[in-house]
């Protein structure tokens, strides 16, 4: 698990480690370049990584732009191929 979170401060690690059993909503909010999207997919991975229940489906990840979806889904997919 500690790959999963290099290079990230303490408040991006809270996030990523966020306990999805008590809790399976997470809001992210911070200003530009401040590795909002970084941390989302990581914690994509985690939760996969931790609940051998949880399927593709049943996350969901929202962005305001078709370009910014872009870009998540390839930071997803890299966290993913990573770690698996």
């Amino acid at each position: 698990m500690q790959s999963i979170l290099n290079g990230l401060n303490a408040d991006q690690r809270a996030a990523v480690l966020h306990d999805h059993e008590t809790k399976n909503q997470l809001l992210i909010l911070a200003g530009a370049g401040s590795g909002k999207t970084s941390v989302l997919s990581k914690r994509y991975t985690e939760i996969l990584k931790r609940d051998s229940d949880c399927k593709v489906e049943q996350i969901l990840t929202l962005t305001f732009t078709r370009k910014a979806t872009t870009e998540m889904n390839g930071r997803i997919y890299k966290e993913l191929v990573k770690e698996c």
